[in-house]
């Protein structure tokens, strides 16, 4: 409910228009500007849910998000977990994010909880929940927002409700929330430039494209494919393998993609206790092997315009810093690599070069089918089915909502990754959908992420609530992802499969997956 002010300022945006948005005025009445929510419907605990999304309002230095859920079903509904994250406390709001794809930018929440009062909805009382973001810029008159296990509102309308005229109790307790969350407001509340993360097929390297201005680009090459074995009893120069051009590849596609050049640092990367392996044994260390790396690309391409610097870190940070295991060999595996940040003279020259002609070579074997005809796929002893109709481009990213039922809950490892993928680039994140990706030539392009104020790997995923439970039985789970636009007219979902030590991801493709036009 809204109260006060609040309900007469609100009130005078939403009152003029239907769920569909039409506006309606009364007669001899001024025209008033009209704000309509987005709405969504879906299916929750076996129920139908209508999610009405915004208005999102400027409030100072914050954005609050107006989400209401309905429902026609007369039994109570416990909607507690439908936004939390993965280890939340109850009733939290952790995975919601406020997005603005034009810009490229991805707001987390910064209240632990919605404070709505009643989570149980029925025909006869709905849920009133006020997420609270780091306020848009006066330029940003529409966002997108992205709620797990529900969808993503394209075109939410942003207002300036002038501050002190929002007087809500519920508004103005987000709010001082927010405000008194110093863990947050000390070390950055957003937003975030959203990154593009495209993986080589067989995982050997990934190359991460920021909607930064600076228009940065970093590759990332595994040392263990890049370089030959060494005997750590007698290390010797270091020596390119069989396999360093193909590593390698993604990288020279980035750097032919910026015709004016620009700076490219290489770092060779050792990470920790990595003396006790045999791959860090090369003479000069991980300086000497980015030299390595920097000597081939100028065989390989052209770096005449390129600036190019050469270093080595020993002991160097590893890629996850927020789940890094001192015994866990595999990360080792991963956090040995050489890093190549190219910064080009003239970002706006982009050519899309990201990947390879060659289709993908990967999913033979695998259940495969339309997105709109939906596949049927097993996992450890649970079957289930999964489609995706449709996906929506929104500036340069798309938008979908994958579709799943199951005939009960299913593993943990489900939607992650496989070790090769997970460990690299989201370790740890247990109960989030990272396993969705896009095929595109001879790579797969994960869903969006940032990097947040102290340097970790968020993804943009759905998420299943602090029970852990994915997908509980007889349900139909709606499971919103965000891309990077691949280009083209329709797209093919691939959900690689592959081990995973937490145990089975989902093997499975949906192909022809039409774009329209948001």
């Amino acid at each position: 409910m809204l109260l006060g002010a609040t309900a007469a300022v609100l009130g005078g945006v939403l009152g003029g228009c239907t769920v569909g948005g039409d506006s309606t005025a009364d007669d001899g009445a001024s025209p008033t500007p009209t704000a309509a929510p987005v709405v969504l419907e879906t299916e929750y605990a076996g129920a139908s849910l209508t999610v009405q999304v915004g208005p999102a309002a400027v409030v100072d230095e914050f954005t609050v998000v107006r989400v209401m859920i309905s429902t026609d079903i007369t039994d109570e509904i416990d909607v507690t977990e439908l936004f939390g994250g993965w280890g939340g406390s109850f009733g939290n709001m952790w995975s919601i994010h406020m997005l603005s794809l034009a810009n490229g930018l991805a707001f987390p929440q910064l209240g632990h909880s919605s404070y709505a009062g009643d989570y149980y909805i029925s025909a006869d009382d709905a849920a009133e929940l006020y997420p609270v973001f780091a306020a848009v810029n006066s330029d940003i008159d529409r966002v997108e927002v992205f709620l797990p296990n529900v969808g993503t509102a394209i075109d939410v309308p942003v207002v300036d409700l002038g501050g002190a005229a929002l007087t809500s109790e519920q508004v103005d307790r987000a709010v001082s929330l927010a405000e008194q969350n110093e863990w947050l407001r000390n070390n950055g509340d957003g937003p975030f430039p959203i990154t593009s993360l495209t993986v080589a097929g067989d995982w050997s390297a990934d190359t991460a494209v920021s909607s930064d201005p600076s228009g940065a680009v970093v590759v990332s090459m595994l040392g263990d494919r890049l370089f030959n074995d060494e005997d750590p009893d007698d290390p010797k120069a270091v020596e390119l393998s069989g396999d360093a051009d193909e590593v390698m590849a993604p990288l020279v596609r980035q750097l032919e993609s910026y015709p004016s050049g620009g700076q490219l640092q290489l770092t060779g990367h050792q990470p920790f206790r990595a003396p006790y392996f045999h791959y860090t044994t090369h003479e000069g260390g991980p300086r000497a092997e980015a030299q390595a790396i920097a000597d081939r690309l100028a065989e390989l391409t052209d770096l005449s315009r390129w600036e190019v610097a050469v270093s080595g870190e020993e002991d160097s940070q590893e890629r996850n810093v927020d789940y890094g295991d001192p015994d866990n060999d595999l990360l080792f595996y991963y956090n040995y690599r050489v890093e190549a940040r190219a910064t080009p003279e003239d970002p706006a020259e982009r050519v899309a070069a990201d990947v390879a002609e060659d289709e993908l070579g990967l999913g033979t074997g695998v259940p495969v089918a339309s997105g709109a005809e939906g596949v049927d796929i097993e996992v450890e002893g649970v079957r289930a089915h999964l489609a995706l109709d449709e996906v929506v481009r929104v500036g340069e990213f798309l938008v979908g909502t994958v579709s799943l039922s199951a005939e009960q809950s299913l593993p943990a490892s489900a939607f992650l990754l496989p070790d090769s993928g997970q460990c690299a680039y989201w370790n740890g994140r247990i109960g989030h959908a990272c396993n969705l990706t896009l095929l595109v030539g001879d790579a797969r392009r994960l869903p969006v992420a940032y990097v947040d104020h102290i340097g970790l790997n968020t993804p943009v995923t759905n998420t299943w609530g602090a029970s852990g439970a994915l997908v509980p039985s007889d349900w139909t789970t709606s499971i919103p992802v965000v891309w990077p636009d691949v280009g083209g007219d329709t797209v093919t979902l691939d959900l690689p499969g592959g081990p995973n030590a937490l145990g089975q991801p989902i093997a499975a493709r949906l192909t022809d997956i039409p774009v329209v036009d948001g």
